[in-house]
């Protein structure tokens, strides 16, 4: 919900405080490397995805990705609390 709530404002040209700067970075790193999306387009899918199935999703996305790093930014996520995960994603 943070990155997508960051690009929405970023697209809008509105002023925006991240608060969660560190966690949204990760989730850049992972659409970098993916190479599919924008972040802003890479941000919807990921709220669109339910939040009990974002790690899974992106793992999915990155089978194919040579980057071996991207997997340890995902793995992060997965330790994350369901709480944390409300808030960040």
């Amino acid at each position: 919900m943070e990155l997508f709530a960051e690009d929405i404002c970023a697209k809008n040209g509105i002023t925006y405080n991240p608060t969660y700067s560190e966690l949204t970075q990760k989730l850049r790193r992972i659409n970098s490397a993916l190479g599919i999306w924008d972040d802003y387009e890479f941000a919807r899918r990921l709220y669109e995805t339910d939040v009990t199935q974002r790690y899974s999703w992106m793992l999915q996305l990155a089978k194919d990705v040579e980057d071996p790093s991207i997997l340890s930014d995902i793995e992060f996520f997965k330790e994350r609390s369901i709480w944390e995960a409300f808030l960040i994603w």
